[in-house]
């Protein structure tokens, strides 16, 4: 804004007419009054209306003199805003002297009171349109509005293509028996059916009527049993010694206190032994003090232990060759079980050592029993 000073204010031409407008220094308040820089107002001759602070109060003594104008009119339809009052001056009152030159610019009064409110001047042309602005933000959805009535059935649309069918529903309840037909003609007879399960045994029937008696069966009557109670030690290449007997029936026989076992029936013999010893141990089933019998080596790698052995013993009418005074014709074939290249030089047999209490126990035992005789012709006497 332009600002417009003392210096700038054409004279005081006496004629109570306003300077003529210039715009680049004048200034005007909303109703278009001259003021300075100050905010000093001036009537339309120009005088100012200084603004006093200092006098703004009156006592009862003193007459109060107004000096405040009007404001003026708006101009170009606008509302003239009204002149404020001058402040109120408190002077006594004296004869008027005669008007002084113009002064400078007082400040600026107070605003006067709001003027009323001018005609409405009229409407101006419309201005050009603007460019749009951008759009807004989209609103709050508003409230469903009520439904509407229901209009006009419209015509019937062409009928649709078939559609897949459904799934299946469930199954209905089962409907009443039909009466019986009649009876068709029999069919053929059909295969036969899988064997069934074996049904339940039936009760015992009676005893049937006796048989006839059989052919004689045979049997050999030869076999024995020999065994020992007494703790020993059994030195390499001696036998063990078996002390008792419960059985000795047939074409053998037993020397007590020693290993010897006498048959005199050549044939094949079950035999079986068995032996409680203390160190690592291998025995052997000898015939005739010499010989081996072919399965008859036996061995155990631990001590402390069981060793049970059974064998199949085939006696040859050749092995009946040694001489004893059991044998009816003086010849047999002795058997013995023997330690028998161990590597210990003494087992001991001990069935009770660590063992258990119950006397007698059994240390070592041998079985023999005749399974089938062979053909033998003793010799002469």
């Amino acid at each position: 804004m332009d600002t417009y000073t003392t210096r700038d204010i054409p004279p005081f031409d006496g004629s109570y007419n306003m300077p003529p407008f210039d715009p680049s220094h004048c200034h005007y308040d909303p109703s278009h009054n001259h003021y300075d820089p100050s905010y000093n107002h001036y009537d339309p001759s120009y005088n100012h209306y200084p603004h006093d602070e200092d006098n703004n109060s009156c006592d009862m003594n003193t007459s109060c003199v107004y000096n405040g104008r009007d404001g003026r009119d708006g101009r170009d339809g606008r509302d003239g805003r009204d002149g404020r009052d001058g402040r109120d001056a408190c002077a006594r009152p004296g004869p008027r002297g005669p008007k002084g030159e113009r002064g400078c610019p007082g400040e600026r009064g107070c605003p006067g009171e709001k003027g009323d409110k001018g005609d409405q001047g009229d409407k101006g042309d419309q201005g050009d349109k603007g460019d749009q602005g951008d759009k807004g933000d989209q609103g709050d959805k508003g409230d469903q509005g009520d439904k509407g009535d229901r209009g006009d059935k419209g015509d019937k649309g062409d009928q649709g293509d078939k559609g897949d069918q459904g799934d299946k529903g469930d199954r209905g309840d089962k409907g009443d028996k039909g009466d019986q037909g009649d009876k068709g003609d029999q069919g053929d007879k059909g295969d036969q059916g899988d064997k069934g399960d074996k049904g339940d045994q039936g009760d015992k029937g009676d005893q049937g009527d006796k048989g006839d008696k059989g052919d004689q069966g045979t049997f050999a009557y030869t076999f024995l049993h020999v065994y020992s109670t007494e703790p020993q030690n059994v030195l390499t290449e001696e036998p063990i010694i078996f002390s008792d007997t419960t059985a000795v029936i047939g074409n053998c026989a037993f020397d007590p206190n020693t290993g010897n076992v006498w048959v005199w029936q050549p044939g094949f013999y079950y035999l079986s032994t068995m032996i409680h010893h203390r160190e690592p141990c291998q025995f052997s089933v000898i015939k005739n003090n010499v010989f081996v019998a072919p399965g008859g080596i036996f061995s155990s790698p631990t001590g402390a232990t069981q060793s049970a052995n059974f064998l199949i013993l085939h006696v040859l009418p050749e092995d009946i060759i040694t001489v004893t005074p059991n044998s009816p014709f003086g010849l047999a074939c002795k058997i013995e079980i023997k330690n028998h290249t161990s590597f210990a030089p003494s087992i001991e047999l001990n069935g009770t050592s660590g063992a258990g209490s119950a006397m007698p126990d059994v240390n070592s035992s041998l079985t023999l029993i005749l399974l089938q005789p062979g053909v033998f012709v003793p010799p002469p006497l």
